[in-house]
């Protein structure tokens, strides 16, 4: 079994402090038992969906040896997601051994791993049954369609019976065909809203119209015997571009949105939740705002829930490729509002274990959190980091991390066998890329940029004004997880080929500023890389696809599902050649399907592939070639490159900046004036 290095467990005291004082212990924070798993004895920590909706704490039931749910009872909308996890009451360890069953599949579905989801209105009930039947529990759950509700609640005060008080702004408002308004309305009582014609705008419970098809309505508010009314009027307008029409974010990330309409201008209903600047969007607060952009004869709009701060920002684990044994710090960066931070490490058996962080420093308005193990073994660890607030554990996305443990620190040996960026080569990048605390247009791409050469793509959320630390953040959460390492590694795997950790590396450094299709769709750059074979034993065959965008389907037709679209130069292996028009192909992932004949290619090898044994100044001519920006030669680019093939050939991860400590030589194809 892998598990991290286990801390003591409690003193003899604390034993009898439990036994003397059982109601006293349930009421101790969690930094008030001497190890993490004690602390999850008075206040366990349950999974999140992946929907970001917050978590709760686990209630105590005093009983032990009965099994109990992370939640009693839950409200989900239409087609949101939340993970149900069994917990064992005496221990308050997970069960991972379950089965769980729905009331009614039609409202509510279960899945094995207790991942429950909405289908439509209505209640069921899941029950959890341990596999020896002998314990059980239920979660009763509700599902509401919350943005198309004719009337809901939009306050959690409860009304005041013959004493409401109700306004509703504005009482009349044109609204676009396709659009979203928003009404405000202040009361003391639990406000609902209703459209006199839902085909001609509907209105949700938070107050929010949309213009369905032109035509009038009135809307109506109700607080107790209290009414208030709106009058819209739909009108359709001329088209206007928004990439995103709606979009949930937590209070402090940005959001990009852009629009292809020129001389458009951006607005927000309610300044006080969202802002908006050039597409920009920040979350203030949480509630709901409408993010628009207009001309003079026509309207787009995004809709834009705000919620809470996200309890983690960034999480991530250093060293980036730990080694068996070697101390990991498992670090994550959260507001100031939070009172403590944990880290959940689970294992390929299904079990987990909890590590306290035991060091918090300031970083700006953030704290920094960290906590320490080991690992035994080799692989790839999934780690959830969580944050308190208000004595409850809460996680999210972001706080979700991998830790890398390698059997060798050998940097030279070449093997076919997955890899990660070095903190060596992560340093460099930052190194090369320099720190940008504000979102920037790049002047070269156009791009915006942030941190140390993180690209902000149409619709992403990300966070702004960063400090270092949270910069630093990013970016091994960038090399890691936005397909800079991975691809690499499809590639060389894909083609089984052997490498070493400072080949990786370098590769890994020249895609993060050029994109991956420099390795993985550029003739002169794969095929300099494929050029490597050893000479030993027979001819060999590999496959590969050659065009873009190519599809893997279900079936050995086009009448079946497509599965992906398959870059160019995808390494495929045959399965079977079902007939002269499909085969039958696995990736290199283990997906199978089924590709038309047509898309495939081959190439043949002598011997095993593998990278010492790579044409050096073939691979020199290709990889600094790619020095261009804007139709010019740029020297920053070619340096760059020039380390590049020092770390590749020489294990040298120091820039040079064109002070070449190597052989490196190098002339411009198109511009002979241009060399090292």
């Amino acid at each position: 079994m892998l598990r991290l290095s286990d801390k003591p467990t409690k003193s003899i005291a604390l034993l009898l402090a439990l036994v003397i004082f059982f109601s006293v212990l349930f009421s101790l924070p969690a930094g008030a038992a001497e190890s993490a798993e004690e602390a999850t004895a008075a206040q366990e920590i349950s999974e999140l969906a992946d929907t970001g909706a917050q978590d709760e704490e686990l209630a105590d039931t005093g009983v032990k040896s009965k099994l109990i749910l992370n939640k009693k009872s839950l409200t989900l909308d239409i087609n949101q997601e939340y993970k149900l996890i069994a917990f064992d009451s005496g221990t308050r360890a997970s069960v991972v051994k379950m089965k769980f069953t729905s009331s009614n599949t039609s409202v509510v579905t279960v899945s094995a791993k207790g991942i429950v989801k909405g289908v439509k209105t209505g209640t069921a009930n899941i029950t959890a049954q341990d596999v020896n039947g002998n314990r059980s529990a239920v979660c009763k759950i509700t599902v509401t369609d919350k943005m198309y509700a004719s009337s809901s609640s939009s306050s959690s005060t409860e009304p005041i019976s013959g004493n409401e008080t109700l306004s509703l702004s504005p009482s009349s408002a044109m609204v676009y065909r396709g659009c979203h308004y928003q009404l405000f309305a202040k009361s003391n009582a639990t406000v609902t809203f209703t459209s006199s014609d839902k085909s001609v705008a509907a209105v949700s419970s938070a107050g929010i119209v949309t213009g369905v098809s032109s035509g009038s309505a009135v809307i109506t508010a109700k607080a107790g015997a209290k009414t208030a009314s709106c009058y819209i009027t739909v009108i359709t307008g001329n088209y206007v571009h928004i990439s995103n029409t709606s979009e949930s974010m937590p209070a402090g990330k940005t959001l990009l949105l852009r629009t292809k309409t020129s001389y458009a201008s951006w607005a927000s209903s309610n300044t006080a939740v969202a802002t908006v600047s050039g597409g920009y969007v920040v979350g203030k607060k949480a509630g709901y705002a409408v993010i628009s952009v207009s001309t003079s004869s026509g309207m787009a709009t995004c809709l834009v829930h705000v919620s809470d701060a996200a309890p983690i920002r960034f999480a991530y684990c250093s060293p980036n490729c730990a080694l068996k044994g070697q101390n990991v710090s498992f670090i994550c960066i959260t507001d100031k509002t939070r009172t403590a931070a944990c880290f959940r490490i689970y294992y390929s058996d299904g079990t987990s274990k909890l590590i306290n962080a035991t060091s918090k420093i300031a970083d700006g308005n953030n704290y920094v959190w960290t906590g320490y193990g080991t690992f035994n073994a080799a692989g790839t660890y999934q780690v959830v980091a969580y944050s308190m607030l208000n004595d409850k554990w809460l996680t999210c996305n972001d706080g979700k991390t991998t830790a890398f443990v390698a059997n060798s620190s050998n940097k030279t040996t070449t093997v076919c066998t997955e890899r990660r960026a070095s903190d060596e080569v992560i340093s460099l990048i930052a190194t090369f890329e320099g720190f940008l605390s504000d979102i920037y247009d790049d002047p070269w791409t156009g791009d915006p940029t942030i941190g140390y050469g993180r690209v902000i793509f149409t619709g992403q959320q990300f966070y702004n004004h960063l400090t270092k630390r949270e910069a630093f953040a990013y970016l091994v959460q960038t090399v890691n997880n936005d397909g800079y390492a991975t691809k690499m590694n499809e590639f060389l795997l894909g083609n089984h080929v052997k490498f070493n950790q400072q080949q990786f590396d370098a590769l890994v450094c020249l895609v993060y500023n050029t994109g991956t299709g420099v390795v993985t769709a550029d003739d002169d750059v794969k095929y300099a890389l494929l050029n490597c074979s050893d000479g030993s034993g027979g001819t060999q065959t590999s496959y590969y696809i050659n065009g873009s965008g190519v599809r893997l389907r279900q079936g050995a037709g086009t009448n079946t599902s497509i599965i992906k679209e398959m870059d160019y130069g995808t390494s495929i292996t045959v399965v079977s050649k079902t007939s002269a028009s499909w085969w039958k192909v696995k990736l290199s992932d283990g997906t199978v399907g089924y590709v038309n004949t047509d898309y495939i290619s081959s190439r043949s090898t002598s011997g095993n592939l593998d990278l010492k044994y790579v044409n050096k100044q073939n691979l020199i001519n290709c990889i600094c070639q790619i020095h261009h920006a804007g139709g010019e030669c740029l020297y920053g680019l070619l340096y760059r490159r020039v380390d590049e093939m020092e770390m590749f050939f020489y294990g040298d991860y120091e820039p040079c900046y064109g002070d070449y400590k190597y052989n490196i030589s190098f002339t411009c194809r198109s511009n002979p004036s241009f060399h090292t």
